[in-house]
This record gives structure tokens, sequence and C-alpha cells, in this order.
């Protein structure tokens, strides 16, 4: 996202990447949650290559307008998003997957999708 003076940023147009993963079955998306001063919270990032630095190359992800974003989080009653939090590095995932299992509590379903992936490869919501 281009933050630069000279540019104001369209938040009509404007998309974060939310942490997310396929859901078992069906694979429709989740969004992840995690805690955020004792808080269950949607993190997300401004773009891919700051998602990387803070959570690396194999974490998956949701590319969603912010005003999609906002809706939906407010119609399932989540907080956040938390934008740009570095994730401790035991909670990366690698190209194996998550680095621990997911509960079914651990995610909830994403609406409005503009684009999925990983920054290592964008297959898992192909």
């Amino acid at each position: 996202m281009d933050l630069t003076a000279d540019r104001a940023v369209d938040q009509a147009t404007a998309i974060l990447y939310v942490l997310a993963a396929p859901q078992p079955g069906a694979g429709t998306p989740a969004y992840l949650l995690h805690d955020v001063g004792g808080v269950r919270c949607v993190i997300a990032y401004t773009d891919p290559t700051r998602l990387a630095e803070c959570c690396g190359e194999h974490q998956p992800w949701l590319g969603i307008k912010i005003t999609a974003l906002m809706v939906d989080l407010r119609e399932q009653g989540l907080p956040g998003p938390v934008v740009n939090l570095p994730l401790n590095p035991a909670l990366w995932w690698t190209a194996d997957g998550p680095p621990y299992r997911m509960p079914a509590t651990d995610h909830r379903p994403a609406a409005d999708l503009a684009g999925a992936g990983t920054t290592a490869a964008r297959r898992w919501f192909a």
C-alpha cells in the first residue's frame, strides 16, 4: 500500500492481507485468530512483503478490500484487524503447514475475498 504524502489511500479499493487458512473438508478459507492482549483478533498486513517479514513465507493469507473486511468482521462480531504485528516465530507456518494443531475454534469463515495465497506459493486457496 502506497502511503506517501502525495498519494492518499483509497479506502474503497485498499487491500489488507489477512492471516487465513483452509478449513478441513471443503477447504473454504477462514481467518486465523491470534491472542493480542488477551483478545482473539484477526491479524492483517499492509502488503505481502510485510506479512512475510512478520510471519514467514509460508503463512497463508487472504487479500481483502478493507471495506469488505470491516463489514465481515462486524457481522461476525470479531475484533480487529490488528495491523502489521510481528508473530512469534514459533507460530510461523512451514512448507508442511501450521506449527500447531488447528482447533475448530481457532478460525472463522471469511467472506468477499479479493485474492489468496502464501508469499512462497499462492496455492493454498486455488
